[in-house]
């Protein structure tokens, strides 16, 4: 990968950097979770899911998925694409950037796939036109616990939580030093 400069515009860049980097200096790791720097995420619940999807997970990203959306066209939204930048109706579907997990292999052909995949901003929607240039197994998978609500801490703490977006600092700690049964 090349520099470049740390920005909302580069989040593709930034994650492929990523899966290089992880290529590169994790060859034995079985997981990844990519989440946002705003995210709870509750270890136990999900080492837990990902024993049950062990399976699945080696040609899957799973997460909170969409089977499809479609792209917001205004131009003062934070996650506009143009008609230019993509000029299809609808998205290929796609798991939330916010928090998302999946193997090594698919890490690997992701970014054997890359280069014949036209650059796209929005990131997730990136890893999801991967995926399907992919074929094949391949696919995105719909995981439970993966959040965008808010919720009191124990419930964040519960088995079935596995991460919830927009948590600040403050939050975690309040949800780390909550008295749950």
């Amino acid at each position: 990968m090349h520099d470049y400069i740390d920005s909302y515009g580069n989040l593709t860049l930034k994650t492929l950097s990523g899966f290089h980097w992880l290529l590169k200096h994790c060859p034995n790791i079985r997981f990844f979770l990519k989440i946002d720097d705003d995210m709870w995420v509750n270890v136990p619940a999900l080492l837990n899911l990902l024993q049950k999807e062990e399976k699945n997970l080696q040609t899957a990203v799973g997460g909170n998925c969409r089977s499809q959306a479609e792209p917001i066209r205004h131009a003062s939204s934070k996650w506009y694409a143009s008609f230019k930048s993509y000029p299809q109706p609808l998205y290929p579907g796609y798991c939330s950037g916010t928090a998302y997990t999946s193997s090594l292999n698919v890490a690997r052909s992701v970014v054997r796939v890359s280069p014949d995949v036209p650059f796209f901003h929005l990131e997730d929607v990136y890893v999801s036109l991967c995926i399907r240039e992919l074929g094949g197994n391949f696919v995105l998978k719909p995981l439970p616990g993966f959040y965008h609500a808010h919720a009191e801490a124990c419930v964040l703490r519960a088995p079935e939580t596995v991460t919830v977006h927009e948590v600040s600092a403050k939050r975690l700690l309040d949800i780390w030093s909550a008295k749950c049964p």
